[in-house]
This record gives structure tokens, C-alpha cells and sequence, in this order.
């Protein structure tokens, strides 16, 4: 992450990667954190939505190691109790 406060800059980038990648956990996942990071300030339950909407997708391939994906759930999973 380039600039922590302004992850926009990343998103052409990502999408495009995810257009080459579309079945990569990794890519889905990285994307999804960065979406969540432009809308912290505005809806936490999104936050969730959008990690949880990757997690849920069998249809990627699960190419990040598994201690990772605990770190990343561990964290995210807190934004779930803002949701109704």
C-alpha cells in the first residue's frame, strides 16, 4: 500500500488484475480490503460484506496460505457486528 489514506490509486490496478485473474482468492481478496479501506469511514457492515462476499466464493482458487487468510478474517470479522 502506496498511501494507507487514499488506496483509490489502487484500484485500476486491482481490477485489472482480477480481470487477468479471476479465480484467484489472492487478488479477490486484496481488491475486497481495498474497497473496504475507501469506505471505512462511511459503513462499517460494507467493510464486512465485502470481505465476507470473497470468503464465501468456492469458486476461487485458494492460492494464499491459510495463516493469512486467518489474519485477515480475524481481523475483518470485527466490522461484522455492524451489521444488522
Amino acid at each position: 500500500m502506496d498511501n494507507y489514506f487514499d488506496p483509490a490509486h489502487a484500484l485500476p490496478l486491482l481490477e485489472v488484475a482480477q480481470k487477468a485473474m479471476k479465480d484467484s482468492f489472492t487478488v479477490s481478496i486484496i481488491l475486497a480490503l481495498t474497497k473496504a479501506q475507501i469506505i471505512l469511514t462511511e459503513d462499517w457492515c460494507a467493510v464486512w460484506k465485502l470481505t465476507e462476499k470473497v470468503l464465501e466464493n468456492r469458486a476461487l482458487n485458494l492460492d494464499l496460505r491459510p495463516e493469512a487468510i486467518k489474519i485477515i478474517v480475524d481481523y475483518m470479522i470485527l466490522y461484522k457486528d455492524y451489521c444488522d
